[in-house]
């Protein structure tokens, strides 16, 4: 067996380039690694914050503003009223990523509810609740004042939003009046053939 031993020179080539092919693997290693971080974005937090809203009380119909950030367009997003006896969805009017703009559901009960908003498959709840108020019945005026058996009368309303009540007389709830129609808060009422104050 000979020995083989290579002069300095061919033996310094050699080396160098071992050391040439080694840093080249390194700094391809490195460059791919760099490339891997650069290239992957950072998460976006699509999470909704909830800040408050305005006004704390409303009737039915009446405009909430919703303030907060990351509200999603007005096709993902659905703002729900709602208590432990009822729960309304209502509809969407304005919108921006830092407001929106609904009103009270036209079928909400009086009482405290929670307003939640549902999107991207999360629901997120305001800390205070909303009081839904019904405003009070008035009787703005009677058409007549003497009635008998058998006639009509009209009685103009302000805040009556169903005709689902009964007209007594005098207290009286065994003298019912007949509804004949409600429109545009004018209630007809016909006094019964039967009817005894």
């Amino acid at each position: 067996m000979k020995n083989h031993v290579l002069p300095a020179d061919k033996l310094e080539t050699q080396l160098m380039k071992i050391v040439q092919i080694f840093s080249l693997i390194l700094i391809v290693i490195g460059v791919m690694a760099c490339k891997d971080e650069d290239d992957t974005p950072p998460p976006v937090d699509n999470t909704i914050v909830l800040s408050t809203f305005s006004p704390g009380t409303g009737n039915p119909g009446s405009s909430v503003t919703l303030m907060g950030s990351n509200f999603p367009d007005a096709e993902n997003l659905q703002i729900n009223f709602s208590s432990s006896e009822q729960s309304f969805t209502a509809a969407i009017f304005e919108h921006s990523a830092t407001e929106v703009t609904t009103r009270v559901p036209a079928d909400a009960k009086a009482g405290n509810c929670n307003i939640t908003i549902i999107a991207n498959n999360r629901e997120y709840t305001y800390d205070a609740s909303f009081e839904v108020t019904i405003p009070s019945l008035r009787v703005i005026a009677v058409s007549d004042t003497i009635i008998r058996q058998g006639e009509s009368f009209t009685i103009t309303t302000e805040n009556l939003e169903s005709p689902e009540l009964v007209v007594v007389f005098n207290d009286n709830k065994e003298a019912a009046l007949d509804i004949l129609s409600f429109e545009n808060q004018e209630l007809t009422v016909v006094v019964s053939e039967n009817f005894a104050p």
